[in-house]
C-alpha cells in the first residue's frame, strides 16, 4: 500500500461524498417541474376570462457538454471508490490486530493520535501508537 494513498484516505472519502452530490444534481436537472399562470376565456358565450395554473415537466434535452461533464464526474467517482475500497481492504489484511486497530481508528474512523492513544488503552500514549503506525509503514 502506498503511504500517499493512506494519507489521502480522509480526503478521498470527502471527495466521494462531494461527487455523489454533484452527480445527483446532474440527475435532478433532468426532471424539473415548471409552474406558470396563464389567462384564458370560456369556450362558449359569455367568454368570461379566467386565470389558470399549469404545471408540468420541463422539456429536457441534454447537450454534448452536459453528457461529457456527467461522464467525467462518474468516472472520477468510480476511480475514487476503487481507491477507497483498496485502502479498506488493505487495512483488513494487516496481520497484527493492534496495528489493524490503529489503522482503522486513524483512517476509517478519522481519529487523531490522542484519541487513538486513549482508545488503545493500557500504557498506550499518543507517541507510542504513532510510532507503531510509522514503523509498520516503514516495513512496507
Amino acid at each position: 500500500m502506498d503511504k500517499k494513498i493512506l494519507a489521502q484516505y480522509c480526503d478521498i472519502r470527502a471527495e466521494v461524498k462531494d461527487l455523489e452530490k454533484r452527480i445527483s444534481t446532474f440527475e435532478n436537472q433532468r426532471s424539473k417541474i415548471v409552474v406558470d399562470n396563464v389567462r384564458g376565456s370560456s369556450a362558449e358565450f359569455p367568454y368570461v376570462e379566467h386565470n389558470f395554473v399549469i404545471e408540468g415537466v420541463a422539456a429536457y434535452r441534454p447537450n454534448a457538454t452536459f453528457n461529457k461533464n456527467k461522464k467525467i464526474l462518474k468516472e472520477a467517482y468510480h476511480k475514487l471508490l476503487e481507491m477507497k475500497t483498496s485502502v479498506e481492504e488493505y487495512i483488513e489484511t494487516i496481520p497484527y490486530s493492534r496495528i489493524r486497530r490503529i489503522f482503522r481508528y486513524r483512517y476509517i474512523d478519522d481519529k487523531n493520535w490522542t484519541q487513538i492513544g486513549h482508545m488503545m488503552g493500557g500504557n498506550s500514549t499518543v507517541h507510542s501508537v504513532r510510532m507503531e503506525h510509522n514503523r509498520f509503514l516503514d516495513k512496507i
